[in-house]
This record gives structure tokens, sequence and C-alpha cells, in this order.
């Protein structure tokens, strides 16, 4: 418990939670910002949740010949990301197109 984690471990702890940062933003945006032109909030979160899956599955962990399989962990009451856990090779991936997603999280 009270080692040091390895390297690999720290970068997968430190990639989960920009992560989970950003998606933290996008889903507070969503009351404000976010798919405005749709009327229910319960509505632009769940649009909010498919764009950043298809994004996901389709450019970044796969493509449209070979999607990935991804979805956002959701809290209980569907309004919140929940805990993410993720290979190291998957966040790497996630990191290496990070500005793609905070594009799409921040409104700013």
């Amino acid at each position: 418990m009270h080692k040091i984690p390895c390297i690999l471990h720290g970068e997968n702890r430190v990639g989960i939670k920009l992560l989970t940062m950003v998606l933290l933003e996008g889903f507070s945006a969503i009351e404000q910002k976010i798919f405005g032109h749709i009327n229910s909030v319960k509505e632009r979160i769940k649009a909010y949740a498919v764009s950043i899956e298809n994004m996901f599955n389709q450019q970044i962990l796969g493509d449209d010949d070979g999607p990935g399989q991804w979805s956002i962990p959701m809290s209980d009451n569907g309004k919140m990301v929940g805990a993410i856990t993720l290979d190291n090779n998957c966040i790497r991936l996630i990191l290496n197109n990070f500005e793609m997603l905070i594009n799409a999280s921040i409104s700013d």
C-alpha cells in the first residue's frame, strides 16, 4: 500500500483521471451550452454520451470497418460519468487524440 506504483500504473492512473475530468466537464457543460438545441437535459446527456462513444469507437479505439465497443460508464442517476477502467494501450490511444475529445467536451 505504501509503495510507489510503477510507471505504467502511474501513466494509466493519470490518463484515466484526465479522461474523467474532461468527460465531467462535458457533462457539466450540457446544462448550458453543449447540444443547446435539444430542450430536455436527459436527451442532451444522451446525445453527448452517444457522440463521445461514437468518437471513441469509430475514430480513437477503432474505425468504420472495425469499431471499438467502449461505452461511457454512467452513475446510478444517469447524469454523470461513473468509474472508468481501461488498459494502458487504450489510455495511450485516447491521450494521443485528446484534443479531439476536448473539442467535443468543452464549448469555449
